[in-house]
């Protein structure tokens, strides 16, 4: 799974979130945004195709975060990932398979 950015901009633009998020150097920022996003390298981003069945979900994104930076602990990973404000598998409900025997919920 990787994240999409519009273009190079996009990408540089989030990274300076984390750096102000995490109080890090803009290339130590620009790399765990990248290994964040499922790239190995800053340099390999992809920018412009938006594939959202390889979007991440919110919460693989803060496990992620965590996975990299042990010490940031969950409270603090969740502020970091809602600041960055990345595309994410779950924001957009449509795009979630609904179960053919799910019931809808009538209240009650």
């Amino acid at each position: 799974m990787r994240i999409p950015y519009t273009g190079r901009g996009q990408f540089e633009e989030k990274a300076a979130v984390l750096a102000s998020a995490l109080g890090l150097g803009s290339e130590e920022a620009l790399t765990l945004l990248a290994h964040l996003s499922g790239y190995h390298d800053a340099s390999l981003v992809e920018t412009g195709v938006d594939d959202k069945a390889l979007r991440f979900s919110r919460e693989e994104l803060i496990a992620r975060l965590q996975a990299i930076r042990p010490d940031i602990l969950e409270d603090r990973a969740i502020g970091v990932v809602d600041r960055l404000a990345l595309p994410v598998r779950d924001t957009e409900l449509e795009h979630i398979p609904a179960s053919p025997d799910a019931v809808p919920n009538m209240g009650g």
